[in-house]
């Protein structure tokens, strides 16, 4: 490579490896903190559940992370929305795809707000004996005022944070993994099926592999960062690598550790804290900054949720009933969602993983996450046969490939 210097191959290593983190702490969510996600997606599907699943999810995350930085790299998209035009050329497909997207925003924010309150609900009544009432009151109040005013604060401290609970996470997994390892292979040993936790064969594997959509969940985001950051392909492979690997070790060292605490730790709302209060008799220092920790992560994605759809909806009633500002659009639909969050206390949060997350996941994976597996090597060869990527096969047309000169089907 020209002009490629020691420094300037540092730097792109470097952005590399922050596109990972970036994409991994999407992971860190309060699905992953709680470990409900874990338990109810992979050992309710039996004893594949703690290899053999985290495996195929962490190949089909490998993929799609490498086709969301390679579009950025090779086609420049401003956003999201831009990369997604750029894919689908169809005018009629933009549009239903438009719908579908905006309908799945709506839903992911719903489910997401109920279980993020449940899961904040859980672990101070859990520890502290607080009323869920009283955590439901600070939560509304905090995510509604974080959301219109608080962004820069969180934005500054998420990595901060991101990085300290994948610190306390991995120092628990790893600290119990020798404790939890003979208990495993016993459970492994009965060679439970999907069949044992009430799934057909094919619906337990298929939901299975639907987690594939929270270890994407930052894919959106790091549109515009990867857009401006991305020089080589082997940054792209890199910055997939690590994050799926990341996605696999962080999932495996939580199957192992509930694994042994099977069956009995399906039915709990918070399994982490129920391993590290139970069989790993965690230090309570540990347990308690890991539930500040958990808070902290659990309220910064909440409030990003609302941030979201408040930019995404504040501007479209505004314009409807102009009385009313924008700021206070945003004020009304932050507050919505928020006390709408209050559900999650009614239903639980087994339930909202197992309903809510497992439904979304089954509707956005073959409309959202499988169709790029095919359209983009497919964008790549007809782009190339018409000219409009270069021998490096970047985008080398003055206007952007989502201008309406470049569509063709599908």
């Amino acid at each position: 490579m020209k002009g490629v210097t020691k420094s300037s191959i540092g730097r792109s290593l470097y952005t590399s490896l922050a596109l990972a983190c970036v994409m991994f702490s999407g992971y860190v969510g309060p699905g992953f903190s709680a470990g409900t996600q874990t338990v109810q997606y992979y050992l309710t599907r039996g004893w594949i559940g703690v290899f053999i699943g985290p495996i195929i999810v962490s190949i089909l995350t490998y993929i799609s992370t490498y086709i969301n930085f390679e579009m950025s790299r090779r086609y420049r998209p401003a956003n999201f929305i831009v990369a997604s035009n750029i894919q689908w050329r169809s005018p009629l497909l933009r549009k239903i795809l438009a719908i579908f997207k905006d309908v799945m925003f709506i839903l992911s924010t719903f489910v997401g707000m109920a279980a993020m309150n449940s899961t904040i609900c859980g672990i101070l009544a859990y520890l502290y004996q607080i009323p869920t009432w009283v955590t439901t009151l600070v939560f509304v109040v905090l995510s509604v005022f974080l959301a219109i005013y608080g962004m820069k604060v969180l934005n500054a401290t998420g990595t901060f944070l991101t990085v300290a609970i994948i610190v306390v996470l991995f120092y628990t997994g790893f600290s119990g993994f020798k404790t939890a390892w003979p208990l495993t292979q016993q459970w492994m040993a009965t060679k439970a099926t999907p069949q044992d936790f009430g799934f057909a064969p094919i619906v337990g594997y298929y939901t299975m592999i639907t987690l594939v959509g929270s270890t994407l969940t930052s894919c959106n985001p790091i549109v515009t960062s990867a857009t401006e950051c991305l020089e080589y392909k082997w940054q792209s492979v890199l910055a997939s690598l690590v994050h799926a690997l990341l996605s696999f070790i962080g999932t495996v060292i939580f199957t192992v550790l509930f694994a042994g605490l099977m069956p009995e730790v399906a039915e709990q709302t918070l399994p982490t804290l129920y391993a590290m209060c139970g069989l790993l008799g965690t230090n309570p220092l540990i347990i308690n900054l890991f539930a500040i920790l958990a808070i902290a992560c659990v309220l910064s994605t909440a409030v990003t949720y609302m941030y979201g759809i408040s930019e995404r909806w504040a501007p479209v009633f505004n314009k409807m009933v102009p009385a009313l500002s924008k700021f206070w659009w945003k004020f009304v639909i932050a507050l919505f969602f928020a006390l709408v969050s209050i559900i999650g206390n009614k239903i639980g949060l087994i339930a909202i993983v197992q309903y809510g997350y497992t439904g979304l996941g089954a509707l956005s994976l073959p409309v959202l996450i499988l169709p790029a597996y095919f359209m983009y090597p497919y964008r790549l060869k007809e782009d190339k046969k018409r000219g409009w990527l270069d021998e490096d096969g970047c985008w080398n047309q003055e206007k952007s490939a989502e201008d309406a000169e470049y569509s063709y089907g599908p």
